[in-house]
């Protein structure tokens, strides 16, 4: 079973923060680098370098709207959107070459609805719901399209049925799982059809 929490963590990409940083409000040879009280308007930071590192929508010196953040190459790393200082909508994170790497919404600053992550070529990698709280429904998709893995997290641990697939769909693997316990007989089929049981 693959990490779930690499897609879990990646959400903390666009909050991260760069290093230090030069705040204006336009291009960096004129621009003043303190932002006016109850500031109004798009403001711009900037890596030391003089690349953009973010372009903010404010109103009355709070973010409020589109918000976008730039790698120090000058590629786009996520776009989101800030209503009354928290961010809402549907937060995109960016690969360098521009293509989507992660999908996932929020509402009142919290992460809602599902997170849905790609590989660099744009297909499907992997999808996480959450169906109630503290339950998330997993899958993990081949680059081919089809579904690799399927399983639950309840509370932070693999808990109840886990079944993955080879590429071409045929049934790879199948068990259980208990608060992140393999538990009972798991069933494994080789490349070449032979079935193999393990007792957990």
């Amino acid at each position: 079973m693959r990490a779930w929490a690499i897609i879990l963590a990646s959400l903390l990409i666009p909050a991260c923060s760069s290093g230090s940083r030069q705040v204006q409000s336009g291009p960096p040879s004129s621009a003043p680098e303190t932002m006016p009280e109850g500031f109004t308007g798009v403001w711009t930071t900037y890596y030391p370098d003089g690349t953009p590192e973010s372009v903010s929508e404010f109103k009355d010196g709070v973010v409020c709207g589109s918000v976008t953040e730039y790698s120090t190459k000058g590629n786009i790393r996520s776009t989101y959107t800030v209503k009354d200082g928290k961010r809402t909508g549907t937060i995109t994170v960016y690969y360098d070459d521009g293509t989507v790497r992660m999908k996932y919404s929020y509402t009142d600053g919290k992460s809602r609805g599902s997170v849905q992550s790609f590989y660099p070529g744009g297909q499907p990698l992997a999808e996480v719901t959450p169906v109630i709280p503290d339950k998330l429904e997993v899958t993990f998709y081949h680059k081919n399209g089809s579904v690799s893995e399927r399983y639950t997290i309840c509370s932070g641990l693999p808990d109840g049925p886990y079944t993955s697939y080879y590429e071409d769909g045929t049934l790879r693997r199948t068990g259980n799982y208990n608060a992140g316990e393999m538990v009972g007989a798991w069933t494994y089929r080789e490349p070449d059809g032979r079935i193999c049981v393990e007792q957990y």
